[in-house]
């Protein structure tokens, strides 16, 4: 129901990411990005998850982060 998709610099440049993201899309998961380093994706990356509110773990810190997304994540299966 949710695909967790980390960011970073090697994330952008990849050719399976988008490939991951679009079929997500296609199947209607939830996508929760989590941007690891300060950095905005490019390309298609930045055009499939234009949409998604971000997860920041470089500001929040990782206990912060893991407890939102744990949130979104019970919030996400609780309202399917």
């Amino acid at each position: 129901r949710v695909l967790v998709v980390l960011v970073s610099e090697a994330a952008t440049v990849t050719l399976h990411g988008p490939r991951e993201h679009d079929r997500a899309v296609s199947t209607k998961l939830q996508i929760i990005p989590i941007r690891v380093t300060d950095i905005e994706p490019a390309g298609q990356l930045e055009y499939l998850l234009r949409t998604c509110q971000w997860l920041d773990l470089f500001n929040a810190g990782h206990d912060s982060a893991i407890r939102e997304l744990e949130g979104r994540i019970c919030t996400i299966r609780g309202a399917s």
